[in-house]
């Protein structure tokens, strides 16, 4: 007799560089606590090492599309040489700009943090496509940089998590106070909000306050129901929507009075409460309120 026994150590994990092995499993199901000095590898011994220097607050910590607040200096490692410096600066974690490594590092970071990092070549300049910016101030030197690690140290101020929900760029939406819950309104959902429209030309295009609306896509339009269907009760956010995407596949929003097709549009709004009703088996309203 044979018997054939599977073990998977981890659902979902196909990525090589992003699981190793059985005690990475044992190390997500139960974090090491963030203390100051801790060391961690962030990859394989060939990518990002970390080290924290002040223990960040809460858990959370930014994911792509997220945008990050953060102050950050990079240097070459065994040199004092800065290459890349800034303050309270803005950054997209869907950049194309960025290091890898960079990225890597904001995105294991908590809010308040200050940790330092050596990225290795192959998280650094040697993807070039990705540090073409940096590269472009040491055109002289550019292969010899391909072959050296940088240490960053950063300090993560703040970050906003942000959500594509068109998968195409086109309409993003970031969030400025998150909601309580787990339940999201759905289509032909009741929903009681604030939110005012506006383009870059005109602050005010349409404004409402504590509004009670249906969510009818025929209505109100594709991108302001996608965008209020991914809310929670008292969530805080704003949607900008591409100006090449409503023109194309938003007639609602287009045809606010006084919108300009030549701009993009924005969209913020709180979601105060919204009525479900289950028309299966005809129940009563199911009201989601603070």
């Amino acid at each position: 007799f044979f018997f054939f026994f599977f073990f998977q150590a981890e659902d979902g994990i196909r990525d090589v560089e992003r699981s190793r092995g059985l005690g990475d499993v044992y190390k997500r199901q139960f974090p090491i606590p963030d203390k100051a000095g801790y060391e961690e590898e962030l990859r394989s011994k060939e990518g990002v090492k970390k080290k924290i220097i002040e223990v960040g607050e809460g858990k959370d910590k930014p994911e792509s599309p997220a945008v990050v607040v953060a102050s950050y200096k990079g240097c070459f490692e065994k040199s004092e040489e800065v290459f890349d410096a800034g303050e309270n600066v803005r950054i997209e974690l869907n950049d194309p700009g960025l290091l890898e490594g960079f990225k890597i590092a904001l995105e294991s970071m908590r809010r308040n943090e200050k940790s330092t990092f050596v990225i290795k070549p192959k998280y650094a300049f040697k993807k070039s496509s990705n540090a073409q910016r940096l590269l472009d101030n040491f055109k002289d030197k550019s292969e010899e940089l391909k072959k050296k690690s940088v240490v960053y140290e950063i300090k993560l101020h703040d970050f906003s998590k942000r959500s594509d929900l068109k998968s195409d760029g086109n309409v993003m939406k970031t969030q400025i106070k998150a909601g309580k819950g787990y339940r999201n309104p759905s289509d032909y959902d009741t929903v009681k909000l604030t939110y005012e429209i506006s383009q870059p030309s005109n602050p005010s295009l349409a404004k409402h306050e504590n509004v009670i609306i249906t969510l009818d896509p025929s209505t109100l339009g594709d991108s302001f129901c996608a965008f209020v269907k991914d809310m929670k009760v008292s969530e805080s956010s704003f949607c900008d929507i591409k100006k090449e995407y409503y023109v194309k596949s938003d007639e609602k929003l287009k045809e606010i009075p006084g919108v300009n097709t030549n701009e993009d549009v924005k969209i913020q709004a709180e979601l105060h409460e919204f009525i479900t009703v289950s028309y299966t088996h005809l129940t009563l309203p199911t009201i989601c309120s603070v």
